[in-house]
């Protein structure tokens, strides 16, 4: 156990970097409105419930993964059934990355090469980042983090003469139901995806050992984790608004890479949506080794495999062939992205809702 502990700085990278991935550059939801902040506050009040059951199954069983949770809440039976559902869901959640990742390098740069080459390539590099445990992984996301921030920043700061105010009004121009509607789609794409987390999140350890002192850390990790993510994300997708318009960015699959590669300053600084490609990859890679991981994890504890780390490259080969079936082009891509709102939220609320349910009936007969 010891060796998969993670400092609270290096969980709370690996949180936001989770939470930016899907939503930094994709347009999943036609989402390009002028009460786009709204959406992204009401997806935060959509995730709150899921982040609390998380948070206190971490606190419940600090240390453990995702699947040994569900076993010591649910029993051998119902915690295997639990199992294999979360396995299908984390590896439907790290396909979709996968083909999100071939969609928009297809798209924007290469659009001969076969998706298999551009899965096959990202697919290694996944595995090489999670093969040395979380500890490295932790490590490898703490290093990115400052890189992929400052970038985000930078851009913001570089497009500031393209933003027009005009498109940010006027505000809550549209009817509350697409306002929610948006913002459960931004939830279903990261906050709500917290459950797959939970292994990340128990193993924040203290500076002394103390167990009272890492269950604060983990809630620290959740609050301020979730509050940057937000903001950020707030930030981006604005800034998208502002410099496309909302009808420009509603026709754009990718409009954070569009909105980017419009910064020219003096014919100086140009093609700056070269690093918005680095970082859109960079943070999908802590999307998809988080759903690897957690998904030889499952594997692993159903068929009681000692070492995870042994089926990472075959379990990357089995989600390429999964990816590349889900949809065929960028436009059923969004269509797809749509129905994942609804399918994703069985397993983001009600699902673990009942596991933190047993979890709290097995404490108080221990106690009694």
């Amino acid at each position: 156990m010891e060796k998969s502990k993670i400092t609270p700085l290096s969980a709370a990278c690996i949180y936001i970097l989770f939470m930016l991935s899907s939503v930094q550059v994709l347009n999943l939801f036609e989402s390009g409105r002028s009460d786009l902040w709204v959406s992204v506050l009401i997806s935060v009040l959509f995730s709150a419930p899921t982040l609390l059951i998380c948070l206190r199954l971490c606190s419940l069983f600090p240390g453990e993964d995702l699947f040994s949770v569900i076993y010591k809440s649910c029993g051998r039976f119902f915690g295997a059934v639990l199992t294999v559902f979360y396995i299908i869901y984390a590896l439907f959640v790290t396909a979709i990355s996968f083909r999100f990742i071939s969609e928009f390098v297809r798209t924007v740069s290469f659009p001969k090469t076969p998706p298999i080459v551009i899965l096959s390539v990202f697919a290694y590099l996944c595995c090489r980042t999670l093969k040395y445990g979380k500890r490295v992984f932790s490590r490898f996301c703490l290093c990115i983090f400052p890189f992929i921030i400052a970038v985000i920043f930078l851009i913001a700061f570089l497009s500031a003469d393209l933003y027009d105010v005009s498109s940010f009004r006027p505000v809550l121009l549209g009817d509350l139901p697409q306002i929610a509607s948006v913002g459960l789609g931004i939830s279903s794409f990261s906050f709500g995806e917290t459950v797959l987390l939970i292994g990340f999140i128990s193993s924040v350890s203290s500076s002394n050992g103390s167990l009272g002192l890492a269950k604060k850390n983990m809630g620290r990790v959740v609050l301020w984790g979730s509050a940057v993510s937000a903001l950020l994300i707030m930030g981006i997708m604005m800034s998208n608004v502002l410099i496309l318009g909302e009808e420009t960015m509603k026709r754009m699959y990718f409009p954070y890479y569009v909105a980017v590669s419009l910064v020219d300053v003096d014919d100086f600084i140009t093609h700056i949506e070269v690093i918005a490609v680095i970082i859109f990859i960079l943070s999908l890679i802590v999307k998809t080794g988080v759903g690897l991981g957690v998904t030889a994890e499952g594997i692993s504890k159903l068929f009681r495999i000692k070492q995870p780390e042994k089926i990472l490259f075959p379990l990357a080969f089995f989600i390429i062939i999964l990816a590349l079936q889900l949809f065929y082009s960028a436009q059923e891509m969004t269509l797809f992205a749509e129905l994942n709102k609804y399918i994703g939220l069985v397993f983001q609320l009600p699902l673990p809702l009942v596991i933190l349910i047993c979890a709290e009936v097995r404490r108080l007969r221990r106690e009694k």
